[in-house]
């Protein structure tokens, strides 16, 4: 009788004993993966700074080793509620962008007294949130918010005969949603690296952790200037008004000039409707602008309205740097205070000084490579811009274009 308990006794004993050294397995076991998550967070932070995506796969690659650990003759549990549910956006992560486009009005008028017109130009653009960005004494630009654009563009033209008139529009969306990630990135990876630096003891790990967060901290000012140049241009529209058809852009020469320099004819340092109807020339940004689009013809501006943009025309008639220099010359030359001409790279330029007190300056740049013309503008409103980003044009130009 004793042993018809006594058996049941001791398998129950046996039980309880069995269970509790697979529970301290198991308590065992999730403390070496809680150690292995950090640890990889730890790697991830600092051995891979650059790629802040790293983390993530690091904790799948834990999870799933907790899975593979688990009790097989267990049945899996629910998933819960907030797990089955598609994940929702953090409440710090930012909302999707809306379009941002930065539009350029340009304009010929002819008018009675172009320095009153212009006066009251820029009045308008005060009155309608705006500013003056420069003026000579035929023309006038400004930068007025761009929800009232229209009905300042359509303002404009009413205050004379309307010569000739265009609107550009550029989507900058794409250009600040990349520039602010990469931006933001840069931040959360200079904040690992400081809190990296405060646990480091290690003196030459010190070193390169501060020579890494400057190296980062550089990065972030040059991101941070870039997204509030995108910022400016989506949010104030550019407004260009020549007040009289200037000699530098219409041809005075003999009528039946050459249908292949009709392109020369249609130049102007206001506009680059010319170009946007030649083949791509893309070109590394400049420091201090950005491109206004990611695909189709390549223009770059800065937020204080320094502007570069190129092309690919047909070398027709084929001629050398040379030839289309003053070819250049012989039709714009006349209209401006100076003209000189200027190597950059393989680029041959005319640079042309506005007659004004405070004038502007307009580059033209060609590049013959057989059958291929290459042409590069560039407008600096004033001299101080010129002085500004004349160097970061040049460093890009010398590195050629594709």
């Amino acid at each position: 009788m004793r042993n018809r308990w006594l058996v049941p006794l001791l398998g129950a004993l046996l039980a309880l004993l069995l269970a509790g050294c697979g529970a301290h397995r198991r308590a065992e076991t999730r403390g070496y993966e809680d150690y292995d998550a950090s640890f990889a967070d730890e790697e991830v932070g600092y051995g891979a700074v650059a790629q802040m995506e790293a983390p993530a796969p690091a904790r799948a690659k834990v999870a799933a080793r907790r899975m593979e650990r688990a009790d097989t003759g267990a049945a899996a549990a629910p998933p819960s509620e907030s797990a089955a549910a598609p994940s929702e956006p953090a409440p710090n992560a930012p909302a999707p962008a809306a379009r941002m486009v930065h539009y350029d009005g340009h304009a010929v008028l002819r008018v009675a007294r172009p320095d009153e017109t212009a006066d009251r130009i820029v009045k308008m653009a005060t009155e309608a949130g705006g500013r003056l960005e420069s003026m000579g004494p035929d023309f006038v630009r400004v930068r007025v918010p761009v929800d009232g654009f229209e009905r300042f563009f359509a303002a404009v033209l009413e205050l004379g005969e309307v010569v000739s008139r265009s609107i550009t529009a550029e989507d900058v969306t794409e250009a600040f949603t990349a520039t602010d990630l990469r931006l933001r990135s840069a931040r959360a990876t200079r904040d690992r690296l400081v809190a990296l630096l405060a646990k480091a003891e290690d003196e030459q790990e010190k070193l390169r952790l501060i020579r890494e967060i400057q190296r980062v901290t550089e990065e972030i000012d040059r991101l941070e200037a870039q997204v509030r140049t995108l910022r400016e241009l989506a949010a104030m529209s550019t407004v260009t008004v020549e007040l009289q058809q200037r000699p530098a852009l219409a041809w005075t020469g003999e009528e039946d000039d050459a249908a292949e320099f009709a392109w020369i004819r249609q130049l102007s340092p206001f506009g680059d409707d010319l170009l946007r109807g030649a083949r791509p020339l893309r070109l590394p940004v400049p420091e201090g602008m950005v491109a206004l689009a990611t695909h189709g013809p390549f223009v770059a501006e800065s937020a204080d309205g320094a502007r570069l943009w190129t092309g690919r025309l047909d070398n027709e008639p084929r001629g050398d740097a040379d030839f289309w220099l003053a070819a250049l010359r012989q039709r714009l030359a006349e209209g401006f205070a100076t003209a000189e001409e200027v190597r950059v790279g393989d680029y041959a330029f005319l640079r042309l000084v506005d007659r004004a007190d405070d004038p502007y300056t307009w580059m033209i740049g060609v590049r013959p490579d057989g059958r291929v013309l290459r042409v590069v503008e560039v407008f600096f409103p004033t001299a101080e811009q010129e002085a500004r980003y004349r160097e970061a044009v040049e460093a890009v130009l010398g590195g050629g274009a594709s």
